[in-house]
């Protein structure tokens, strides 16, 4: 009768995963072979080396051993991942084409001389405001201009995808910040406003129609309007400089104001 045991390579320890199975075969010949227990990870342990002996149940006992080397054949079973889940990457409006946003980088742990890692943005770009290297996975405006007054946000789903059998994936979020560019000149709730003055009203004085109770003056119907002001760019609504410029002939007298926002690069309008 033969028995075989299986040892690891340097011991004589039973050698997990794997198990030695004995069957009796005809003319005294035994088949044994070797089976897994566990799964196995090339990624973990790319090979085994093992020892099977074989002992007779003699009174004196003869044994001989063999050494099998075991290799673990790679399986697709690792989805790229990037590092992060979600980034928050900004960039100025109204950026030209090719400005990098954010340079995307996954991982697959999948042990493979022939795997590649590409890109796709698959929800978030409707209008083709950025564009991905499939490849390299950097992220960049393309020649659609961003608007950070229209859209201050653009969330972009990306697809990192390997080249493995079965085909494996995941997805990141891109969070883009639209930073903000003096790019809008203030502007005037209406083109023109038309006050009406007294000829004899002070000079550097407000002008309210009570300024003239009891000096048996009636000034005519006096129509003060504030002009209104407003400035889509962030931050400018309430800073601005108003300038005047009077330009006087024999029948009225006009003003006109320049209205200067306090950021660079400057923008005005004017009214009259």
């Amino acid at each position: 009768m033969i028995t075989g045991v299986l040892f690891a390579q340097g011991n004589h320890r039973a050698v997990q995963p794997f198990q030695l199975v004995s069957r009796a075969r005809n003319r005294g010949w035994k088949k044994g072979t070797i089976r897994t227990l566990a799964s196995l990870d090339l990624e973990t342990k790319p090979n085994y080396w093992l020892t099977v002996c074989a002992q007779d149940q003699a009174v004196v006992p003869l044994h001989s051993c063999v050494q099998v080397y075991i290799e673990v054949q790679n399986e697709n079973d690792n989805v790229p991942l990037t590092e992060d889940a979600v980034y928050y990457p900004s960039v100025p409006e109204s950026s030209p084409p090719n400005v990098k946003v954010l340079q995307l980088a996954a991982e697959d742990r999948d042990i493979d001389p022939l795997q590649q890692i590409s890109y796709r943005i698959i929800s978030g770009n409707p209008e083709g405001n950025f564009a991905i290297n499939s490849t390299s996975g950097l992220i960049t405006t393309t020649a659609r201009k961003l608007d950070r007054e229209n859209q201050p946000e653009h969330i972009l789903e990306v697809l990192v995808m390997d080249n493995g059998e079965p085909q494996l994936s995941s997805t990141t979020r891109v969070v883009v910040q639209v930073e903000d560019v003096n790019d809008h000149a203030p502007e005037f709730d209406q083109k023109m406003y038309k006050v009406q003055i007294p000829a004899n009203a002070k000079i550097d004085q407000p002008l309210f129609q009570n300024d003239y109770a009891g000096s048996g003056y009636e000034p005519p119907e006096l129509e003060l309007t504030e002009p209104m002001l407003s400035d889509p760019d962030v931050g400018l609504d309430d800073a601005a400089t108003w300038e005047s410029f009077p330009e006087k002939n024999f029948n009225d007298l006009q003003v006109i104001f320049r209205v200067t926002a306090q950021k660079s690069p400057q923008e005005g309008s004017t009214l009259s």
